[in-house]
């Protein structure tokens, strides 16, 4: 009995002590007023007595990307919330129907440490701001378009894949091809928040997400962290990589994302490039086996 009372005595006493180390992403309460403004409220579970939540440093010139999707995936925005100096983040909504959304949000600790914050808001249908600078929104295309080829505003984006099946865990280099009105490559691709292009994965049970760049997960202010961090200072490939800025058809129309799904399923791939100052997204559907 004596074994049995000190053992399980030792296996709770570990158990608990291995629990306050285990990761806890970062919590968030989001709540939506009459005017349509998203307040994001930041709060920590209590995972390391060093973690903060405020000492987010800017990833693509914004300290936080969030990203609001309908639960079918029929909806989709990509936003830039302000901090407000006190664990929150406020953003003006744009027009949105009323129904229940789902909250992803991205930001980079000073150390380059990446976390994404989930919410859900069930707002009722929004008369809001128009989308401004880096600000994009997404609305499902009508049944009946040609499979792996999503239209644009000015032309489409093409999934140029194999034959293939998608294997969940294995790394797959994604290709898209832009092409304006006329059917040939477009030529007024430029820097998106200073990539090529940005790309979204979102299973259809949305328990899987993953905003991915063409240089693969990381972000932009990792790396540039990870440089100084190596260099002593600022290299000038790091400090290049700030300008976020790029003349109109100096990126050719093709753009990769190395990425590797994570578990079987179906999944919706958002894909985001910048043409002459517009944002345009692509969406292609994908089944992982």
């Amino acid at each position: 009995a004596a074994v049995v009372v000190l053992g399980n005595w030792w296996w709770i006493a570990e158990a608990s002590s291995y629990a306050r180390y285990v990761y806890k992403p970062l919590e968030a309460s989001a709540a939506v007023g009459a005017d349509g403004r998203l307040t994001l409220e930041l709060r920590d579970p209590g995972w390391i007595a060093l973690r903060r939540i405020d000492d987010f440093v800017p990833d693509h010139g914004h300290l936080m990307h969030l990203f609001v999707v309908s639960p079918s995936l029929d909806r989709f925005w990509h936003l830039h919330p302000n901090d407000t100096g006190s664990s929150a983040f406020e953003q003006r909504l744009p027009d949105m129907p009323r129904g229940e959304y789902e909250l992803f949000a991205d930001v980079v600790h000073s150390t380059g440490i990446s976390e994404t914050i989930t919410s859900r808001i069930d707002p009722p249908e929004i008369r809001g701001a128009p989308l401004t600078g880096d600000d994009s929104a997404w609305a499902d295309p009508p049944p009946g378009m040609v499979p792996d080829a999503a239209p644009l505003p000015d032309g489409r984006m093409v999934w140029l894949r194999d034959s293939q099946p998608l294997k969940a865990g294995q790394l797959t280099m994604f290709t898209f091809r832009v092409d304006d009105a006329a059917g040939a490559p477009a030529t007024d691709v430029e820097l998106y928040m200073g990539m090529p292009g940005h790309a979204i994965f979102i299973s259809r049970d949305r328990r899987v997400f993953a905003h991915v760049h063409p240089s693969g997960s990381a972000s932009m202010a990792a790396m540039q962290i990870g440089e100084r961090s190596l260099r002593g200072a600022a290299s000038p490939a790091s400090a290049a990589s700030q300008d976020h800025t790029h003349p109109a058809g100096g990126l050719p129309p093709v753009v990769s994302f190395p990425f590797g799904l994570p578990q079987p399923g179906d999944y919706r791939i958002f894909v985001q490039i910048k043409r002459g100052g517009r944002i345009d997204t692509g969406a292609f559907d994908a089944r992982v086996d």
